[in-house]
């Protein structure tokens, strides 16, 4: 077998056991996405990878179509777990860290979709992996070729009026997610970077008095 089909073969194996142990294999997931969008390794990092991934998962790093396939399968199973009861939820913390380690314009769309339209279903510590896992997104630099696509995922579904909301109420809780609403604050001023600049003629424009 070619190493191009072991990759192909680990990968699907890899989209089943998501299916079928969720909380085992977001971790696996994780690491795969999150060797993905950081392809440059020291040989320390490489070897941690190398504990996490299955070999035929080394091979190559993911197409882009395959990196949707898998951040596809992170949501679907996210947004079907909204609908059971509590004690089978238990994997979807993971599921939400591992699609918050994909690049980000590859995953903020989700993500976004998670906490904006899911955000009923989500319990505390659900959310604030949403909020963790929106913070990396944010975090690329505006001299990134695909800055603008992030803005523009964030312009379409923005997650500022939700945001808005949850810092403006109670929440209750604990030592794990007590720094949730700093990591909220933290998001809604990164959000600002990705709103549109104003025209610089226009403004000028605008600028001037009237004779």
């Amino acid at each position: 077998m070619s190493r191009e089909d072991e990759f192909a073969v680990a990968l699907r194996e890899l989209l089943a056991s998501l299916r079928s142990e969720p909380a085992e294999a977001a971790t696996t997931a994780a690491a795969l996405l999150e060797l993905n969008s950081f392809p440059v390794f020291s040989s320390t990092d490489g070897l941690y990878y190398e504990r996490l991934l299955p070999a035929g998962l080394m091979e190559r790093e993911l197409h882009q179509d395959e990196e949707l396939r898998v951040v596809d399968e992170l949501h679907r199973l996210i947004v079907k777990s909204s609908n059971k009861r509590e004690h089978d939820r238990s994997a979807r913390s993971g599921l939400i860290y591992a699609l918050g380690r994909s690049n980000p314009w590859v995953g903020i769309q989700k993500i976004l979709d998670i906490l904006v339209n899911h955000r009923s279903s989500l319990s505390i510590g659900d959310v604030h992996q949403c909020v963790h896992s929106l913070q990396r997104c944010l975090d690329l630099s505006e001299d990134h070729s695909r800055f603008s696509e992030v803005a523009s995922a964030l312009a379409q579904l923005s997650p500022t009026p939700v945001l808005e909301a949850m810092a403006t109420v109670p929440l209750e809780l604990d030592h794990e997610t007590e720094c949730l609403p700093r990591d909220i604050e933290s998001v809604l001023r990164q959000i600002q970077r990705f709103a549109p600049k104003p025209d610089s003629e226009s403004s000028a424009n605008g600028a001037q008095t009237p004779d």
